[in-house]
């Protein structure tokens, strides 16, 4: 689940490629709705540097049983202190985004490779408590994300031989955003 300000602010910046920009996701796993077990993460960029800040959360109730206000003021009263701005300026659900993923790892590399589809939104904006009504599909969409140690590039394209995928970002949040006539693209 994405979160954002009511301008969306944050799929903003990623459109315009603002170099210093973050964007606040709660992660679970294995249902469609969170349970007591989440993740807060806070992706950032600065210029070509990325990176994330990932808090594993436990609730004291399934959040699928609780309105956004009370999540968002559970969450408030677990986070580090120092994270808890970053939630504040992005504070709006905006969309669940579910897809299935597949993991592979190279033998004789340092590579692991990722590959996501079968990705559903769930528009979340204007919603008082998470809401899977309506899912919006985004068929023919396989997303292919090579991890390797810097200057490892070379050993993602001899994992992926003899294919020659075009390589290109790909962020789930503003395609879904997009998909969902969220913003115009």
């Amino acid at each position: 689940m994405y979160f954002d300000d009511v301008r969306l602010t944050s799929c903003h910046a990623n459109v315009a490629g603002i170099s210093r920009r973050q964007k606040v996701r709660l992660r679970w796993y294995d249902s469609l709705v969170p349970q007591e077990n989440v993740f807060l993460e806070i992706k950032w960029r600065n210029n070509r540097i990325t990176g994330k800040h990932r808090h594993a959360l436990q609730t004291r109730q399934p959040l699928a049983n609780l309105s956004y206000r009370t999540i968002i003021e559970d969450l408030i009263g677990v986070l580090p202190p120092d994270r808890v701005g970053d939630l504040l300026g992005s504070h709006e659900p905006i969309v669940i985004v579910e897809y299935k993923r597949e993991h592979f790892e190279a033998r004789d590399a340092p590579v692991r490779m990722t590959l996501d589809y079968d990705l559903v939104f769930y528009d979340q904006t204007g919603k008082r408590t998470i809401s899977t009504a309506f899912p919006q599909p985004m068929p023919n969409t396989v997303i292919v994300e090579g991890k390797t140690p810097p200057g490892g590039e070379q050993d993602v394209r001899d994992f992926l031989h003899p294919l020659t995928p075009r390589i290109s970002a790909f962020s789930k949040y503003y395609h879904a955003c997009r998909h969902l006539g969220l913003i115009s693209g």
